[in-house]
């Protein structure tokens, strides 16, 4: 039931990008930038503002890797 549900909400995001114009990939971010990203993205995690930390670096690295290409 609730993998139903995330497939039919991922498929309304596509559609609505899709609509917008928005690409589903970025061939714009180049390989070498992807560490630097990562760790950029890694560090807005503020613990003053409760931000939940959802990916790790390595993880953000594999996200804007499979975003790239």
């Amino acid at each position: 039931m609730a993998a139903e549900g995330a497939a039919a909400f991922i498929a309304a995001i596509r559609s609505l990008n899709q609509r917008l114009g928005i690409p589903n990939k970025l061939p714009e971010i180049r390989r070498e930038d992807i560490p630097v990203m990562a760790a950029h993205a890694a560090r807005e995690v503020n613990p003053l503002y409760p931000v939940p930390r959802l990916m790790d670096k390595s993880a953000l690295e594999q996200f804007y890797d499979a975003v790239s290409q």
